[in-house]
């Protein structure tokens, strides 16, 4: 399913080309383009009046009351402090919000870059620190992944301001005794093995355990 569009800002155009589609609402399309929803599409973005070289991008696109409101507040995520030093490298680099109606519905997009130099667990890793979670990592549609593998972060529509305490220091790098989304990715990602949340009352041992288990295997 592919679409192409353009958005006019500042004095240069964004075009799109090939708008690929990745992910769709999880309601049927039709309905979805009347109630409101949000598409994200794979595609390239070209810089009219400017010698700026055309970049792989992310695409949300959203349609509807709710889903345009959600959409500005992940489109402010990416412009908080916490965020903003991390673009390029954790997060996507943020290309801008852009908004509009389509006969008296609000539609929106928000547009990212593609390309990363860091993998899905060490991107979270960086978020917590700078005081964000995410709270949506289980989605798989939430980790883009550029052509040599390097993974970002997107999608902070229901991000929050976060404090992380309880950092364990490994071979393997640092894991949070008390941040569930932490223990969660390092458990999908392979850091240490799945580890039952039942244990938490001795939450540094069991992770010492299951470390030094992984260590000798």
């Amino acid at each position: 399913m592919c679409y192409g569009y353009e958005y006019t800002h500042s004095q240069a155009r964004l075009m799109f080309y090939e708008l690929v589609l990745i992910k769709s609402p999880h309601c049927d399309d039709k309905r979805a383009a009347i109630d409101g929803g949000t598409w994200v599409f794979r595609s390239s973005l070209h810089f009219s009046n400017t010698d700026e070289r055309p970049v792989d991008v992310a695409v949300k696109w959203a349609r509807g009351k709710v889903a345009v409101e959600s959409l500005q507040y992940e489109a402010g995520m990416y412009v908080d402090p916490a965020l903003t030093s991390l673009q390029g490298t954790v997060v996507p680099k943020f290309y801008g919000f852009y908004f509009s109606t389509d006969e008296h519905v609000d539609i929106a997009c928000l547009v990212l870059d593609q390309i990363s130099s860091v993998g899905a667990v060490a991107a979270v890793r960086k978020l917590h620190p700078a005081g964000i979670i995410h709270d949506n990592l289980h989605e798989d549609s939430n980790f883009l992944v550029g052509c040599n593998g390097a993974v970002r972060v997107i999608d902070f529509s229901r991000a929050q301001k976060h404090q992380c305490k309880g950092v364990l220091e490994s071979s393997q790098g640092k894991v949070d005794l008390s941040c569930k989304e932490l223990l969660d990715v390092e458990n999908r990602f392979g850091l240490v093995p799945t580890v039952n949340m039942l244990s938490r009352k001795v939450m540094g041992w069991s992770l010492m355990v299951a470390l030094a288990m992984r260590n000798s295997s």
